[in-house]
């Protein structure tokens, strides 16, 4: 029998009947990290666009328990922001996406 280290992940319920539950803290999703990269500066420079975008989604009906936004910091240390769904949440995320292509609704990046 092999001796397998398992983590416990803190996990939050949402305000919701359902039983969804959402990570803490995801971390990063690929390789470790390096003591010679400024994560803190990524996160830092992440953190008032993923608010921004969590005000976006919730002003076209997105409920806090379909998704969230986390600020953080890619493994060159970049700023990257992740959108955390339930699978309702991708769902009407989508139709929301799909609706707005529809109209011709489209955003100018700078």
């Amino acid at each position: 029998m092999s001796n397998q280290h398992l983590e416990a992940v803190p996990v939050k319920r949402n305000d919701s009947n359902d039983d969804t539950v959402f990570p803490l803290d995801p971390g990063p999703d690929t390789g470790p990290w390096n003591a010679e990269v400024d994560y803190f500066a990524g996160w830092r420079e992440s953190r008032q666009t993923a608010q921004l975008l969590g005000t976006a989604l919730a002003s076209i009906g997105m409920e806090p328990w379909e998704c969230r936004t986390v600020a953080g910091s890619a493994e060159n240390g970049a700023p990257l922001i992740r959108l955390i769904v339930t699978h309702t949440g991708a769902a009407k995320l989508a139709r929301l996406l799909e609706a707005a292509a529809h109209v011709g609704l489209t955003v100018e990046t700078s």
